[in-house]
């Protein structure tokens, strides 16, 4: 996590938030990430900082993943009737690609169970 993290700031005067990243602000996470990149490629990898590019936001992996707080098919547990069918349901990583591929098989995968054993039972 970059120790350096942006500040969203509301202007009064145009009722607008805009957010205010420090330049460099992931610098460090940048390098850990690139000495991984490294190793695992034995450098051949290329690690590109898109926000370099374009400034972008992600949405990381986990948060409810399945196998702790939700079973294989997104159900929360002890929360009848919830359900996580997004990236947080991803534990861990995708093998540092885009994960909506991945993302999206595991929703299709979770909602043949849930719609073959869950309609009419809990929702």
């Amino acid at each position: 996590m970059s120790a350096d993290r942006g500040r969203f700031r509301y202007n009064a005067a145009t009722d607008s938030v805009s957010l205010h990243w420090p330049l460099g602000g992931d610098a460090a996470s940048h390098r850990s990430i690139q000495r991984r990149v490294d190793k695992v490629s034995k450098g051949l990898g290329v690690l590109t900082d898109t926000n370099a590019l374009v400034n972008s936001t992600w949405h990381p992996l986990g948060g409810a993943p399945m196998g702790t707080v939700c079973d294989l098919e997104g159900r929360v547990q002890g929360q009848r009737g919830l359900y996580v069918l997004d990236g947080a349901l991803i534990p861990g990583t995708t093998g540092a690609c885009n994960p909506s591929m991945t993302i999206a098989a595991v929703a299709e995968r979770a909602m043949d169970a849930i719609i073959a054993h869950d309609i009419d039972t809990i929702i």
